[in-house]
């Protein structure tokens, strides 16, 4: 004997909460994005302020640096406070974006940090990122 089993299909709708914090991401308003280059600014500042350290040091100097004095965004309906990063991570962004210097000069950094923020960046603060990998992996690592 078969069995036949049946589906039911359901349309999910989320909470009007849920609608509202879409709605607000999908718009993508101002609000959400005048902040994002001081991310950037705080990181820099913490990269560049560990000058001479290990990589990971520098790493962890800028992450600390960003998250000790971003302020906390608290928005409501969100459960969640604070800011997150995204795809467009520093690391990833500096030096290789074309608009990166139009960001900077349309944000809401101050005329002084958005001239420390060009200095530093003339300076190549990620430029080891352009260094040949590190050479083959040894054959007992590759099995």
């Amino acid at each position: 004997m078969e069995e036949v089993m049946e589906y039911r299909t359901s349309t999910y709708e989320p909470s009007t909460r849920i609608s509202k914090l879409r709605e607000r991401a999908l718009s993508q308003p101002p609000a959400l994005s005048e902040r994002a280059m001081y991310r950037h600014y705080y990181y820099l500042e913490g990269w560049m302020a560990a000058g001479g350290e290990s990589l990971p040091m520098r790493s962890a100097s800028a992450l600390a640096n960003a998250i000790e004095k971003m302020p906390v965004a608290m928005v409501a309906g969100e459960l969640l406070v604070g800011e997150h990063g995204s795809s467009d991570d520093l690391s990833g962004s500096l030096g290789d974006h074309e608009d990166f210097a139009e960001g900077i000069a349309e944000s809401c950094l101050s005329a002084d940090e958005q001239e420390q923020m060009r200095q530093w960046l003339g300076q190549g603060p990620l430029d080891f990122q352009e260094l040949a990998p590190v050479g083959p992996w040894p054959e007992e690592l590759e099995r």
